[in-house]
């Protein structure tokens, strides 16, 4: 969702000398609302203005990247990544939008490649939530918690609270669980997969009240799942097979 990504692209301290400071970038960065089809727009003034820097074309590329990643338009966000790392290979923040782009396409090995060198180059929040984030799809939970407590602790977004927070689902550790997607549920309560998140927790402490609350509230705020009581039953299946994956017989009993 829009809340949640605009973690992954805010621009680092060690670029910032060389970046576009007027507004025009900072708008294109998301440092000051815009819509992201706007966003394409506004960077794309900046890609084509020959006045500006090579550095600056690159902070261009890699911003209307994320806007686009935003859009769910992969393909042009990749094509406009790669161009930002061949323009600027020393530009931190290209290579993690580039390696949040292959995540999301897929291509694990080469997102890792990415994120890795984002954070050999040192200091940053977003490699290490982006890096988190691609650890928790790959099952290594204990990696993604170490990456999302960086991530918390340079600045704790939604994205980086809810992720962690899933992360302690898996590792059965459903009080902090708990205690980061209330955090979330707070700043973002439009974010239903939050709300998915804590019901997993609530269920997995015997609270299964409080779970099908949050449960019909998750319901409520997903798009596109069919009629309420089709994406009710979906959240419940997710959560019985997340908790039967760890033994907790009887809690996806419940859930079914």
């Amino acid at each position: 969702s829009a809340a949640l990504a605009e973690g992954f692209f805010l621009v680092n301290g060690g670029a910032a000398a060389q970046i576009p400071r007027d507004n025009v970038g900072k708008v294109c960065s998301g440092a000051v609302y815009a819509t992201s089809e706007r966003r394409v727009q506004i960077c794309g003034s900046i890609i084509d203005d020959s006045s500006r820097s090579a550095q600056a074309h690159a902070f261009g590329y890699a911003n209307r990247s994320g806007a686009y990643y935003e859009l769910h338009k992969l393909d042009l966000a990749l094509a406009d990544a790669t161009k930002a790392v061949e323009l600027w290979p020393e530009y931190q923040q290209g290579y993690v939008i580039r390696g949040t782009v292959l995540a999301d396409m897929g291509r694990n090995k080469d997102a890792f490649q990415d994120l890795n060198k984002a954070i050999a180059m040192g200091g940053g929040y977003a490699p290490y939530l982006s890096r988190g984030h691609l650890l928790l799809t790959v099952g290594d939970y204990r990696g993604a918690r170490a990456d999302l407590d960086q991530a918390v602790k340079l600045f704790p977004t939604a994205a980086a609270l809810m992720w962690r927070g899933y992360a302690y689902n898996s590792l059965g550790l459903y009080d902090l669980a708990q205690r980061d997607l209330q955090q979330v549920i707070h700043s973002a309560p439009q974010e239903s997969r939050a709300w998915d998140g804590r019901a997993e927790a609530l269920l997995a402490l015997g609270n299964r009240k409080d779970a099908a609350a949050d449960v019909l509230h998750a319901a409520s705020l997903s798009k596109g799942a069919g009629q309420p009581g089709e994406a009710e039953a979906k959240i419940w299946t997710d959560l019985g097979d997340h908790v039967s994956e760890r033994d907790d017989y009887a809690g996806a009993l419940a859930a079914y």
